[in-house]
């Protein structure tokens, strides 16, 4: 297997070094929004997981939230349907972290 800084970042367009994790407003449920809820990560150093109650988790066990998307295809994310303020999916406030680490 090759050491994470042999493999192709460079060469492949499909792959990312990266893993994303984005926040989205919950301001229907406590009034946060996306940047409040990004706050209260770098603050704290803790990602809260979100449960089957919220319809993106299948499964009783609560759950966050990695991609691993590189940078030029987040256009693909941000969808409209994706970033409805009534109920988004994603937004563009998140953290990202090397996949090494």
């Amino acid at each position: 297997m090759p050491a994470f800084d042999e493999l192709p970042f460079t060469d492949r367009p499909d792959l990312s070094p990266f893993l994303l994790h984005f926040t989205k407003n919950t301001e229907c449920e406590d009034n946060y929004t996306a940047f409040d809820n990004l706050f209260n990560i770098l603050e704290t150093g803790e990602i809260y997981g979100s449960g089957s109650s919220k319809g993106f988790v299948k499964s009783p066990n609560k759950a966050s939230c990695f991609m691993d998307v590189p940078f030029m295809s987040l256009k693909y994310v941000f969808t409209e349907d994706n970033t409805k303020h009534e109920r988004p999916r994603y937004e563009p406030y998140g953290i990202l972290v090397l996949k090494q680490a």
